[in-house]
């Protein structure tokens, strides 16, 4: 995947090293072959210990077999059918194995969750993916069909904060592009402030509310990431 290509939700984006998991595959398809082939043997073994039962027990002259003799192929019957049971059990054993590992193989193949397109590529093929939250996405993903701007109101004017109020974005450098906003909602938990412009006389203490608006892309040649002077009427 490169920077702009847009997918689909269920995209692969990229592979990890799958090899480890393939050779266990393999393995555990060996063992349910061996498990289907044990199976077979036990039918073959339960079908001639069913005909020997079934000849010993419908002899109606008692003198022509001892008991001791029907007796034998009775139990010989019986565990001819547990080790059937067992061959069953173990073939359904395997075939979880086999799901299990198939499950792992699917969880090595990273895919899309959701259909944007690509704005950032962190990972080249070789390099170790490291599992887990990161500070720096392997790839970023995003709809851009409808962009928001999190605008980060003082908690000093938070009580002057109208949600009601019409709200306006201008592009940071140009007041000529600006695009009128939609609340979308708002995030009702006063965190400190960590968006920071750099000024020297800039408070660093600042506790904000957020608000997300958005916009259509259309409206404004804008990129993902660009800062952006927001204004929102107030009800005094």
């Amino acid at each position: 995947m490169q920077v702009g290509d847009t997918v689909d939700i269920g995209t692969a984006l990229f592979y990890l090293d799958d090899s480890d998991v393939l050779a266990e595959l393999a393995v555990k398809k060996a063992n349910l072959a061996k498990a289907q082939a044990d199976l077979a043997i036990s039918n073959a073994s339960l079908t001639d210990a069913q005909s020997l039962y079934d000849l010993a027990a419908n002899i109606s002259d008692t003198r022509a077999i001892s008991r001791e003799e029907v007796l034998k192929r009775r139990n010989a019957l019986a565990i001819a059918k547990a080790k059937q049971t067992g061959a069953e059990a173990a073939i359904k054993q395997a075939q979880a194995d086999i799901a299990n590992t198939e499950t792992t193989l699917k969880r090595l193949v990273v895919t899309a969750p959701m259909a944007g397109e690509i704005l950032q590529v962190n990972i080249r093929p070789g390099e170790f993916a490291q599992a887990g939250a990161l500070a720096t996405p392997l790839i970023v993903l995003g709809n851009l069909d409808q962009l928001h701007v999190r605008v980060d109101i003082d908690e000093n004017d938070v009580w002057r904060f109208d949600k009601t109020g019409s709200a306006i974005a201008y592009v940071r450098g140009n007041k000529q592009l600006h695009t009128e906003l939609k609340l979308a909602y708002i995030e009702p938990y006063i965190i400190p402030k960590k968006s920071l412009t750099g000024d020297s006389t800039e408070r660093v203490d600042t506790r904000v509310l957020q608000a997300l608006y958005s916009f259509d892309r259309k409206q404004l040649p804008i990129y993902v990431g660009q800062q952006m002077d927001v204004f929102i009427e107030t009800h005094e």
